[in-house]
């Protein structure tokens, strides 16, 4: 976890906020990236508190910035409340990997819909412009229609995280993350046990028994090797995490036990 501001005034675009449902979400550019604010980001997907989800998200991904630390010429002046005084003040930033990180551990349904909208039309609109940018409306009627536009959509989400199940939820949640996972966390993620998801996949020919992927499966996985120093001779342990890619081989495996079909895998 970062605390100082190692990136040029020059490469920091103006802080800019957008609205996920009427929950506030702040952002800043920064080399090019977009950098949210943790709090905004762990409300709008329930969190009681973002100073517990941060644990769990990787300290190169969190950066952490002080009010005493910014002039009021930086764009990341914007972030901090006026306040009389030098009272100093702290705000903690996420990038776009630990934007991912925390909406892979919330269990909330909103997850899905967070991730879709920030993927699908903040992100885009970012990289495009800078920053997140609607139209806006100069005519009551142009108000109006916008305004009846943004209700259809949330009806429209509602209504789609009635009908997805809470396995493709979570699943769609994370699905864009870069790196690689814990077997823990896409089990977790999925509703099902680590144990349980290790024995479907060897009997489908994914893993071998120990737990480790048959070569026409390796590239959706990634093995890393240790040993345990403990113990005499020494043990090898390997530890099989999961792609992205391989997040999706898994879904087809459930897909199949759901169905009771077996049918053959897309290596």
């Amino acid at each position: 976890m970062r605390t100082d501001l190692s990136v040029p005034v020059s490469t920091v675009l103006p802080a800019d906020t957008f609205r996920f449902g009427t929950l506030p979400v702040r952002t800043v550019l920064r080399e090019g990236d977009p950098w949210f604010v943790a709090n905004d980001v762990c409300a709008a997907l329930g969190y009681r508190k973002a100073s517990d989800a941060l644990r769990h998200v990787d300290p190169d991904d969190v950066e952490v910035i002080t009010s005493d630390r910014v002039s009021p010429g930086q764009p990341e002046s914007a972030l901090f409340a006026t306040s009389e005084g030098n009272l100093r003040q702290t705000v903690s930033l996420v990038n776009e990997s630990g934007l991912y990180s925390l909406i892979l551990r919330s269990s909330r349904p909103e997850a899905l819909a967070f991730k879709r909208w920030v993927t699908r039309e903040v992100l885009p609109s970012i990289r495009r412009t800078g920053g997140y940018s609607l139209a806006v409306p100069t005519t009551l009627s142009g108000a109006l229609e916008l305004a009846a536009a943004q209700q259809r959509e949330l009806e429209a989400q509602r209504d789609q995280l009635a009908v997805v199940g809470p396995k493709v939820a979570a699943h769609d949640a994370f699905m864009d993350a870069r790196g690689a996972l814990s077997m823990g966390a896409v089990a977790n993620s999925l509703r099902i046990g680590r144990n349980t998801l290790f024995a479907l996949l060897r009997g489908h020919g994914v893993l071998q028994d120990d737990n480790r992927p048959y070569q026409r499966y390796a590239h959706h996985f990634v093995v890393t090797v240790h040993g345990t120093p403990a113990a005499y001779p020494i043990r090898v342990v390997h530890t099989t995490l999961v792609r992205p890619t391989g997040v999706e081989l898994i879904r087809r495996v459930l897909q199949q036990v759901d169905a009771d079909a077996p049918a053959p895998l897309v290596q």
